[in-house]
């Protein structure tokens, strides 16, 4: 099982698109700088922005996380 920080390590293009969609689905909270790193304060916020699309809260990037974001409508 990969989780949300094993995955992006290598692929600090897609932790930065993954931050900016975080950002963008949780405005209740100050936005994470988007730098390509998962850090302390990306998976914070990926555990508010779980909250917010009713997904397991993991702080991991996850499978479930990425379907209902794909699907969270503003």
């Amino acid at each position: 099982v990969v989780d949300g920080i094993s995955a992006f390590t290598n692929y600090p293009t897609q932790l930065k698109r993954v931050q900016r969609l975080i950002n963008w689905i949780d405005d209740s909270t100050k936005d994470i700088t988007v730098d390509g790193q998962f850090g302390q304060n990306t998976e914070n916020k990926v555990r508010t922005t779980q909250k917010i699309l009713g997904v397991p809260i993991t702080g991991k990037f996850d499978q479930a996380t990425l379907k209902a974001a794909k699907a969270y409508k503003k």
